[in-house]
């Protein structure tokens, strides 16, 4: 039976047997001579005993207390023996290589990789440098997830306090060297510890040299310098920070774009932005164009002369990013090539298109609403049951082509009895295909008693070409008719004339007569609309009363004279035929 040792490691109390200890001190000393010349020697050792006693805690448990030679000898195959690396300054590069490449198999190993919070890289508490590191990626990405959270999502700021208080900081030398997921040996605690004393000698070493200088133009210039120093580190932080962040949104945009032009090209629904139908752009397209071979070539070009840009795009946020430059000049040519050869097939395409607007007609349609009532009520009724999946002014169903470019005018007739017109406006290749199209629409209005309903929308058939359709609707009331415009008018009507120059959304709700000089507000009160007051209002109203006796007079002797011309013409041919 082997006979136990107490020692302290790292002021943790071990057992170890005797011949594990004899293994173990020898090795100890040897560890400590190999930095009996080096600065850093109290450091370094420090690390590597705590580093050591972290291993021989793991080889212990309840049923196991007393540490042997086999758990010695495992912990130095991790460690590594320090002749290994005791290389002196004036070797070669080559000869450490093939130092370091004959042990690598032996004292290569790194322990489970852990989160840390990084001390030596931190903004608030080392939570992002930390997670970077330990990911082995730049501490910038994970800065950058932080504001997407805290502005898109608003759960960054409960995510990082949590990650702030359950990630520990990484403290000691074997912590950082765990963080970033490097074998913990002897020759990395040795370097890891040699370069944060040579940070701190640097620091130290410039703050003497401040602290004696007796000088105040020298100590200005001191304080000048950190100030200065401060300001560009922080402007270098900032700018890198905004450059990855630009990168980002370059990568993002043009990735975003190859794929919608694909989409395009392909006919896949891949876009949805409110108040455009890009699921149906291919629809439109072939609305437009002639044949399905112009829409072909149209996309093959579209596609053709935005590819270069958006690779050039792509190509700077790589340079931004991971400062990646291609030198390959061939492929730049034949992005060039293809922008060109892009262009003229866009060219092409919208100059055959363009013949198919070169012309155009217009046709007419007169509805007659008499009424026995002079008031009349507009509003807008829907008329078909339809679902239009966007506002727009031009939307594809299955069945028709649903516009709704509409105007609506009411103007003044000498005509005895109100009527509507309407006009519908095409373009064709010609003036005769431009008329077919015009005519080849269906609208919808309806008179009941007087109710005049008006859809707000027009239809094409589904097959038929778009060629800017557009339709004009005028109501023409004879003096002494009124009309209310109900509110659901806004969408119809456009720029309608009146005495009081009232814009047209404003005349919504209102009554509006007919008088000699135009649309005249009959229900509005002082300061709504700029109008006369209630006393002038009656006396205008009899005003049109008179007016609109003077014109039914008018139109009676018209008739009667005309009546008069025609039975002194029968008379006429009668007496000549008798002789």
């Amino acid at each position: 039976m082997n006979k136990t040792i107490n020692i302290n490691l790292a002021g943790i109390i071990f057992y170890v047997d005797e011949v594990a200890f004899e293994h173990f001190s020898n090795y100890l000393k040897s560890v400590k001579s190999q930095f009996d010349n080096s600065e850093e020697r109290t450091e370094i050792i420090a690390d590597i005993e705590a580093r050591i006693a972290e291993l021989l805690q793991s080889k212990l448990s309840d049923s196991k207390q007393v540490v042997n030679l086999e758990d010695i000898e495992s912990i130095i195959a991790i460690m590594g023996s320090p002749e290994d690396y005791a290389l002196d300054d004036d070797d070669t590069t080559e000869k450490k290589k093939q130092t370091k490449t004959s042990q690598s198999e032996s004292y290569n190993y790194r322990g489970p990789k852990k989160l840390f919070r990084n001390p030596d890289d931190k903004i608030l508490s080392g939570v992002s440098s930390g997670i970077a590191a330990y990911f082995g990626i730049d501490a910038v990405w994970i800065r950058l997830i932080w504001i997407a959270l805290f502005f898109g999502f608003g759960t960054g700021f409960i995510f990082y306090i949590i990650l702030w208080a359950v990630m520990p900081e990484a403290k000691t030398t074997a912590q950082k060297l765990q963080m970033r997921g490097e074998p913990i040996n002897i020759s990395n605690i040795e370097r890891s510890v040699k370069e944060e004393m040579k940070d701190v000698k640097e620091k130290f070493s410039n703050f003497s040299n401040r602290t004696s200088v007796k000088s105040t133009s020298q100590k200005i210039r001191y304080v000048l310098e950190d100030i200065i120093s401060a300001i560009l580190s922080i402007a270098k932080s900032i700018f890198g920070f905004v450059a990855k962040f630009i990168g980002v949104i370059l990568m993002i945009f043009g990735v975003f774009i190859i794929i919608a032009l694909i989409g395009l090209f392909f006919g896949w629904n891949t876009l949805h932005i409110d108040g455009i139908d890009w699921q149906n752009l291919t629809g439109y397209l072939n609305a437009i164009f002639p044949t399905g071979s112009y829409m072909f070539l149209f996309m093959i070009g579209l596609v053709m002369i935005v590819i270069a840009p958006i690779i050039g795009i792509i190509l700077l946020s790589m340079r931004i990013l991971f400062n990646y430059r291609t030198k390959n000049k061939v492929a730049s040519f034949a992005l060039i090539g293809v922008s060109v050869i892009g262009f003229i097939f866009l060219f092409t395409t919208l100059s055959f298109l363009g013949r198919s607007f070169a012309s155009s007609a217009t046709t007419t349609e007169i509805i007659d609403v008499s009424s026995a009532d002079k008031n009349f009520y507009l509003q807008v009724d829907n008329f078909v049951d339809d679902e239009r999946p966007y506002e727009l002014d031009w939307t594809l169903t299955d069945k028709y082509q649903i516009l709704t470019d509409i105007e609506l005018d009411v103007k003044q007739t000498r005509k005895p009895e109100p009527y509507i017109n309407i006009s519908t406006s095409s373009n064709g290749t010609n003036r005769i295909e431009a008329r077919k199209r015009a005519e080849n629409r269906e609208y919808f209005t309806d008179t009941k008693d007087s109710v005049l309903s008006f859809a707000d929308y027009f239809l094409i058939p589904a097959d038929e070409k778009y060629r800017f359709q557009e339709m004009d609707i005028v109501l023409y009331l004879p003096v002494g008719y009124s009309i209310y415009l109900d509110k659901s008018m806004g969408n119809i009507i456009y720029d309608i004339k009146n005495v009081t120059n009232t814009y047209d959304l404003d005349m919504l709700g209102y009554t509006w007569v007919m008088t000699q000089n135009g649309l005249a507000c009959k229900d509005c009160e002082q300061g709504e609309i700029k109008w006369q007051s209630s006393e002038d209002w009656e006396n205008t109203e009899e005003q049109f009363e008179s007016e609109a006796q003077e014109y039914e007079q008018q139109k009676l002797e018209e008739v009667q004279r005309k009546l008069k011309e025609a039975e002194e013409e029968l008379n006429r041919l009668k007496n000549k035929s008798s002789k």
